[in-house]
Parts: C-alpha cells; sequence; structure tokens
C-alpha cells in the first residue's frame, strides 16, 4: 500500500491552528491561513483517517478540585516488558504510558475521577498486572501547564491571536452528571464530532449537548486537544526533569517552566520530588538550560531524576503503533460514569 505524503508544511499549520482551537470550523482555518476550504478539510481528513492527528478530550484545569491524578514510573522484568506495555495500554486510568531511559522502564500519569477512587484504584491494580518488580508514585496537587497548552510554532502571532480570540470565558464549578459523562466518553474518540451526531446517540437535543459541553469546557472540568503521533514532534526530543525544591519556591518555579514554549507539563507532585516537568526539545544540550534557570530562581532545589522518552505507546489515551499512528482510542476516567444516561421519554416510558 502506497503511503500518503502526509507531513507538509499545511499539515503542521493545520494541526498548530487546531491545537489553539480544536473545535474551531475548518473554512475559518482556511480563511486564517489563505488556503481553500475543499483543501484544508481534504488535507485534515487524510491525516485523521490515517490515525496521524486526531482531536480528543482531556481533563481542564480545574480537573483536580475533584479529580485525581499521579505520575508512576514502573520497573518491570525485562523479559515481559512488551506484556506489561499492552496491559498498562489497556488500563483505562492510564492516560499516557511511555517507555524511558530510567531504570524504571515506564513513564505514566494516570488518572481518577476522584481521590477515593483513585486509591481503590492503586490498590488494586498494580496486583494484576504482569511482571513488576516496584513502582512509584507520584500524586499531582497542582498543574502550572497542561499538554493542550502546548502548540507547535507553526502559526504567525497575528493567526494565533485570531484564533485564540473565540476560546469560551470561564465559568463557576459545577457538579457533571451522568448525561455529561457520556458526552465526555463520545467526544473522547472525536472531539470535532457534531452535536447532531452526539444528540442521536443519546437521545437528546443539539442544542443540550452543546450547552452541556460548553459548561464542561469553560468551568475546567475538560479541555479539547488537537495532538499527533509524531507529525508536530518530528525532530523534538521528549525530556522530563523531577526537581526537590523548598516549598515556598515550587508554584514560582512551575509557573516559571509553564511559560516556556517547549514545556509540554508543568506540575507539582506529592512526593520528594515536588516539581515535574516535561519538556519538547530540538537539541538536548539545552536540558541543561531548563535546570539552570530553576537553579538560579531556587539556588536551594536540586534534580533528584531526569530522563528522555523512548518511545510513546499511548498519550492522551490513544494508543499508537510503532510509527506513532493511533490504533484505538480507551477513555481516560475523567468524570465519574454514574448511572447509564436515560433520555426523558426512555425514564417515563419504563415507570
Amino acid at each position: 500500500m502506497q503511503k500518503s505524503s502526509i507531513g507538509t508544511e499545511l499539515d503542521l499549520a493545520i494541526l498548530g491552528a487546531l491545537e489553539v482551537q480544536p473545535r474551531i470550523e475548518l473554512k475559518k482555518v482556511a480563511q486564517i491561513l489563505g488556503v481553500s476550504n475543499s483543501t484544508i478539510t481534504r488535507r485534515w481528513d487524510l491525516m485523521q483517517s490515517e490515525g496521524a492527528a486526531w482531536t480528543t478530550v482531556i481533563p481542564g484545569a480545574r480537573f483536580l478540585d475533584t479529580g485525581w491524578s499521579a505520575f508512576v514510573t514502573i520497573e518491570c522484568d525485562p523479559q515481559r516488558e512488551q506484556e506489561l506495555a499492552k496491559a498498562l495500554c489497556n488500563e483505562p486510568a492510564f492516560g499516557t504510558v511511555a517507555l524511558v531511559t530510567h531504570h524504571r522502564q515506564f513513564y505514566i500519569d494516570c488518572f481518577a475521577p476522584s481521590h477515593n477512587e483513585g486509591m481503590e484504584m492503586l490498590q488494586g491494580i498494580f496486583r494484576r498486572l504482569p511482571g513488576i518488580r516496584s513502582r512509584h508514585i507520584s500524586p499531582i496537587s497542582r498543574v502550572y501547564r497542561q499538554a493542550n497548552e502546548w502548540n507547535n510554532g507553526t502559526l504567525a502571532t497575528t493567526e494565533k491571536q485570531s484564533l485564540e480570540d473565540a476560546l469560551p470565558s470561564a465559568s463557576q464549578y459545577f457538579l457533571p452528571d451522568e448525561l455529561d459523562a457520556e458526552i465526555v466518553s463520545i467526544l473522547f474518540s472525536d472531539a470535532r464530532q457534531s452535536w447532531q451526531n452526539i444528540a442521536v446517540i443519546l437521545g437528546a437535543s443539539a442544542q443540550t449537548i452543546q450547552r452541556r459541553t460548553k459548561k464542561l469546557v469553560s468551568s475546567g472540568l475538560i479541555a479539547f486537544r488537537c495532538d499527533s503521533g509524531r507529525l508536530s514532534s518530528t525532530g523534538l526530543q521528549e525530556f522530563s526533569i523531577q526537581w526537590s525544591a523548598p516549598s515556598l519556591d515550587v508554584d514560582v518555579i512551575g509557573q516559571m517552566l509553564a511559560n516556556d514554549p517547549s514545556c509540554r507539563i508543568s506540575a507539582k507532585t506529592i512526593d520528594s520530588s515536588n516539581l515535574t516537568a516535561t519538556f519538547w526539545l530540538r537539541n538536548l544540550k539545552s536540558a541543561h538550560n531548563h535546570e539552570n534557570s530553576v537553579l538560579n530562581t531556587s539556588p536551594r532545589s536540586y534534580v533528584q531524576e531526569r530522563f528522555l522518552t523512548l518511545s510513546t505507546i499511548k498519550r492522551g489515551g490513544q494508543i499508537l503503533d510503532a510509527e506513532g499512528r493511533r490504533v484505538r482510542s480507551i477513555p481516560i476516567p475523567i468524570l465519574r460514569a454514574g448511572k447509564p444516561y436515560l433520555p426523558p421519554h426512555s425514564s417515563s416510558s419504563s415507570a
């Protein structure tokens, strides 16, 4: 089968636009980039159909108000590494699974709808996973920068600004229900699908689906994200550092790292290493610059761990093949599922 030529400058520009606004209408992207709507649509459909790029749902900026998250490193028997990798990918709670240059081979981010569910999950999950020798868990208490805030830098400042102007304003937190959980689960595999399509699946109106989704996003419970296996990260090395910093300095350092364009994730953790950051770097020499910037800001801080990502086999709930293409989605448990949603006419008819 002949491979399609994915990865052109136009493809990266489309990704850049969708990284800022994953649900923006493609005709608006066409206007910003000065390309026909049919060309933009064709290129995006091709990237999506071949698993080279996708849109999804991730925990939002206020997820930790009620949810729970942690970084986990796992050491396993080398002979069972592939077996364990498959098992880790099949666990919904493990959003991203990567092989890294660390004596614990796997680096994972983990999610649960609540603290109690996170604790219960951890007590049982490692007992059924094969080949584990040791594991280390670093619960996250604050996120300074999320992966959806990173972008590949292909858009000009004015182009990016025209997209950011359309971002929704923040609203107050609210308690989601079963319908909200169902909406998030459906959007997980394709965050760009139409409100009408979701409405047909759930037996609700398109207006209700749109209103509920916008409320989930503006409250900070969820966020949309456009991602790709290797398109955006071509030529980049993923590098993670875990620092131990004085408690009074952690927030300052965390925010400083979050303002770095190469930073993908910056978070405070409850651990001896209380600050974790991941960067996408074009040159590994610059890794030392990040260490030095933290040292200059907080001289008493020091690095606990540092490692490179060898390969990412699951990213944000999307299982990737050896070429970094999405092959399957497993929704992250962002909201408590509760009872299956029944539209009003169904509940009344069954009474």
